[in-house]
């Protein structure tokens, strides 16, 4: 992920030289600026708004240092007049969007003033630029034709611009963010992010994600979508510290986990209430839960503990050998055992390994890397997991079988990228998920692989599919197909959870919560078959 930094409050709130902003943004770690250009006109805001020769001025500065100017604010006195200026320095300079704001909110007005929007596009189309549309709160907040000013004017330019949404002044302005990015999703390039210590306030003033915006939805929906992403704060109270401080949360949303809080939590599928257990200043994953002891079992930073329900304390468990345990574990159903997948001192890859539950010696069942387990069967005879493997020179990824005490692992699949697999409490069928045919969908086998069936259909990645003790329903967790590739699973994202009959039907959303790659791994059934243990998270810095 690639985060740039908008220069209108650095230059607006620093009386320093801008030679002195361009080493520090770099040294923050963002890879881009975006500065505000006067090109033409009375310019009556010069402490932001650079003169088109000062940019230039600086422009072999800024790439000495590593930065780049994909897109620049643009004040034109005349959009069609300013075209071949623009033009030239996007021939020039590398210079590839050049943003304007919404120029009235009266129609006729905006109707001429999009003929000179859709000529201008053309004329930088020739350079390879184009023009976005930046939204201010009144934008949003006016309305044309019973759409915002800032859709209305999107739409009467005719594919003549994108938009860059800007998502402080979009959620100030009244907009829902989640459903306008869905709305405007083939129409948005790129994203800034602002915050407000109170919601709608005249200038982002504090860092992102420390304030009253929600950034989440927009983070995910610009990685997927390829859209630049911009650090657009107004005032900076602490300077490098708040524009760190907003670099880090981004970077932190991206699946980076270093500031990441966990939320260990307990559905009740009944009446759809969620219980907090407890919260983790660190990463936790994947509940367990046994079936014998009021407890559950899951990872954390490379070990397994157990959590007991009654004292809601953990303790590890010790794995030997399994020195590096990721977030697929199951318990054996006579709960004398726990198989983690792990790595070792000597081998790094995943490996699935059985050690006593009580903690003690590990005995190594799979000897090929890697293998992610997810099921054994109620007799402890087979243990299930996903395996990487190259048949033919071609890697496949599939549901392999083994024996509970190791030896020759057996292919189950042999279509699609294939995830996940778990048997139903009494043996008879193996649940399973695969991209066989397009996104990720839950499905199901028996045991020797045979009569292999879809199970869900939505246009979503649904991950996961658990059964519960009972056979009664199964549970799995859902990304949007825009959020991530379907062979991904990623933290850090907007997810819901869905559940369904034992045979697919009556597939339908509970809950919507941040988590992801650790929220529900592997089952976590209660014995009862109505509740079910997951982990949430947020980012804190």
């Amino acid at each position: 992920m690639i985060v740039g930094i908008q220069l209108y409050g650095l230059l607006c709130n620093h009386d320093r030289d801008i030679k002195d902003l361009i080493p520090a943004i770099r040294d923050a770690g963002a890879k881009f600026i975006e500065p505000c250009v006067s090109l033409s006109g009375e310019n009556s805001m010069p402490w932001c708004f650079l003169p088109k020769e000062r940019l230039e001025e600086l422009m072999p500065f800024i790439r000495e240092n590593g930065l780049s100017v994909p897109s620049c604010h643009i004040r034109s006195a005349n959009l069609l007049k300013d075209a071949p200026e623009m033009k030239r320095l996007a021939e020039t300079w590398g210079i590839r969007c050049f943003v304007i704001g919404v120029p009235s909110f009266d129609p006729a007005e905006l109707q001429e003033e999009a003929f000179r929007v859709r000529e201008t596009a053309e004329i930088l189309k020739e350079a390879g630029a184009c023009l976005l549309l930046h939204n201010g709160k009144e934008a949003m907040e006016h309305q044309i034709a019973g759409r915002s000013a800032y859709e209305y004017f999107t739409d009467i330019c005719l594919g003549a611009l994108k938009m860059q949404l800007d998502t402080g002044w979009a959620e100030a302005g009244g907009a829902c963010i989640p459903e306008f990015l869905a709305k405007n999703e083939s129409r948005i390039a790129s994203v800034h992010f602002k915050d407000f210590v109170k919601p709608g306030e005249d200038r982002a003033d504090v860092p992102i994600g420390s304030g009253s915006v929600d950034s989440r939805n927009a983070l995910q929906f610009g990685r997927a979508n390829g859209c630049m992403l911009v650090v657009d704060q107004d005032v900076y109270n602490e300077f490098p510290e708040d524009m760190l401080r907003s670099l880090r949360y981004l970077n932190s949303l991206s699946n980076m986990r270093d500031h990441s809080v966990s939320y260990l939590n307990i559905l009740d599928t009944e009446t759809m209430e969620v219980r907090v257990l407890k919260r983790f200043d660190h990463v936790i994953e994947a509940p367990n839960w046994l079936r014998k002891q009021n407890a559950l079992v899951y990872n954390s930073e490379g070990r397994i503990f157990r959590f007991d329900l009654d004292t809601l304390e953990s303790t590890q468990i010790d794995t030997g050998e399994a020195k590096f345990c990721n977030n697929d574990h199951v318990v054996s159903y006579d709960e004398n055992w726990i198989a983690v997948s792990a790595g070792s001192e000597k081998v790094r890859g995943s490996r699935v390994y059985k050690v006593p539950l009580t903690g003690g010696k590990a005995q190594l069942l799979t000897e090929k890397t890697p293998s992610y387990l997810h099921g054994w069967s109620p007799d402890g005879k087979t243990l299930v997991y996903c395996a990487f493997r190259e048949i033919g020179g071609e890697l496949h990824v599939d549901v392999y079988g083994i024996s509970g005490d190791g030896g020759e692992e057996t292919r189950l699949t042999r279509e699609g990228f294939n995830d996940g697999p778990e048997f139903s409490f009494d043996g008879e069928w193996i649940y399973f998920i695969s991209t066989r045919t397009g996104l990720m969908q839950v499905w199901r086998m028996r045991p020797d692989g045979s009569e292999e069936t879809q199970l869900t259909f939505e246009e979503q990645n649904n991950w996961f599919g658990h059964i519960s003790p009972d056979g009664s329903k199964v549970v799995n967790i859902v990304y949007r197909k825009d959020q991530l590739l379907p062979n991904e699973h990623l933290s850090n994202m907007h997810v819901e959870l869905w559940m369904m009959d034992p045979d697919g039907k009556n597939h339908h959303r509970i809950l919507g919560f941040f988590g992801g790659q650790g929220s529900i791994n592997v089952n976590s059934w209660a014995p009862d078959s109505r509740h079910l243990a997951f982990v949430s998270y947020d980012v804190e810095l």
